[in-house]
């Protein structure tokens, strides 16, 4: 049996050894030698732990230059060398414009006058067709309650308050792009899982994509003025001669019935004032010819210069500009033609189109009532034939199953109140002094 070491109380068993005898030094060993001894031993145990902590280190660092390297590999490399299934470029929506091979042919201008406010429905809106080779502009003008019908692609029922009432857009922050339906399940994209958000909608592309889906129209550009911006405008063309049918009052002044020179003021109440229901508004619409009949011959005649420096340039550059695409000089050029076009100096320009070749027509179409409200709704075969017709020189012809017209009623016939500008123009005088108009008193 073992001997108990508890027996030997107090003394250092026999068979335990020193750590002086392990390190091979003896009992009889000098204070000098023991103190080398213990250096030794611990600089033995402290080597291992160094080494292991230096090699870690090391390996840490290595292993993070080696990421940072590849990540920036990677970046330079994708950056030098694109690839087709990247993320899409940012797209609000799509909208048909003229082909390419058609553009030195003919042009479609989006051409109207916004609401009051940012709540009110625009006041006017219209198409232009300019064909540039036959020199003729002909003009497709939108009654204000022309119906577009219950769409998902709109929150509205009335083209007039597409502007004002956008729809919000299905968007994928990650591929950034807007989303169909058939791409969203569950709230999130199919394809990656991103949540789906909400975008605002973009004011005159949805307006445009309408024109397109609903009357088969290309649009090129757009101008659309803020009522203040269209005041200005007039006033800096020195206003205009418009041939009252009746008298009427703006402000302090009051005009009476034949031609009158109107600042810009005048010349808008002039277009917008309207009895309630849709025959007043179609009513209106061709009392305002007169007001663009005016405004057109004024630009016509203007220079460049004039246009740069004292029309186009300050209202663009003002609070209140005319909304487009593109730039103050772009529409001298359209308008000036090869006048204002660098290295273009054959490019045509509307002024080349005389009086007698702009024609303006109304959608055809006749009041009716969806749900209890009141609309302008489009004859679908008379549009077809009007836009085949007058619109669409140099396109296929479109037809009703093409178009998205959803149509109310057909109980007559289109009345498109056809009118020639040469036949309800007044020659345009010298500039209006604004500050001081005295108009003629009323009848």
């Amino acid at each position: 049996m073992a001997k108990d070491r508890r027996d030997n109380k107090g003394k250092q068993p026999q068979r335990q050894v020193s750590l002086a005898d392990k390190a091979g030094v003896g009992q009889s060993a000098s204070p000098a030698k023991k103190g080398a001894a213990r250096k030794k031993t611990d600089n033995t145990k402290r080597k291992p732990i160094a080494k292991i902590i230096i090699v870690s280190l090391l390996v840490i660092l290595v292993a993070v230059t080696l990421g940072f390297l590849i990540v920036v590999v990677k970046y330079v490399w994708d950056t030098m060398n694109p690839k087709e299934n990247n993320a899409p470029k940012v797209q609000v929506t799509s909208f048909v414009s003229t082909p390419e091979a058609d553009r030195d042919k003919v042009a479609y201008y989006l051409v109207g006058v916004l609401g009051a406010d940012a709540e009110s429905k625009s006041e006017m809106l219209s198409v232009l067709c300019w064909d540039k080779q036959k020199k003729t502009i002909n003009i497709l003008e939108f009654p204000q309650d022309t119906y577009l019908g219950d769409s998902e692609d709109w929150t509205v029922r009335y083209l007039s308050n597409v502007w004002n009432n956008p729809k919000p857009l299905d968007w994928c922050e990650t591929d950034r792009r807007q989303l169909k339906p058939d791409e969203i399940k569950d709230g999130k994209h199919v394809t990656c899982g991103t949540d789906v958000t909400q975008k605002p909608g973009s004011p005159p592309e949805q307006l445009i994509d309408a024109v397109n889906q609903q009357f088969g129209l290309p649009i090129d550009d757009y101008f659309l003025f803020p009522q203040e911006g269209f005041v200005k405008l007039v006033n800096l063309l020195g206003g205009v001669d418009v041939s009252l049918e009746e008298a009427m009052t703006v402000g302090e002044i009051s005009y009476g019935t034949g031609v009158q020179p109107l600042d810009g003021e005048a010349a808008l109440y002039y277009m917008n004032q309207k009895k309630d229901g849709v025959e007043a508004d179609l009513d209106r619409i061709v009392r305002r010819r007169k007001v663009m009949s005016a405004v057109l011959q004024r630009l016509f005649r203007s220079t460049q210069e004039q246009l740069e420096d004292d029309v186009l340039g300050p209202l663009q550059k003002g609070s209140t500009p005319i909304r487009t695409y593109g730039t103050y000089q772009d529409m001298i050029e359209i308008l000036l033609g090869g006048q204002a076009a660098e290295e273009k100096t054959n490019a045509p320009g509307m002024k080349d189109v005389p009086l007698s070749a702009i024609t303006a027509y109304i959608l055809p179409g006749e009041a009716a009532k969806s749900n209890g409200q009141w609309f302008y709704g489009t004859h679908k075969d008379d549009l077809v034939s009007l836009l085949n017709g007058s619109f669409l020189p140099y396109a296929s012809a479109v037809t009703a199953e093409s178009l998205g017209v959803n149509e109310l009623a057909k109980t007559k016939a289109s009345d498109l109140r056809m009118q020639i500008f040469s036949e309800i123009s007044v020659e345009q005088s010298l500039d209006v002094t604004i500050a001081s108009t005295t108009a003629a008193p009323a009848a």
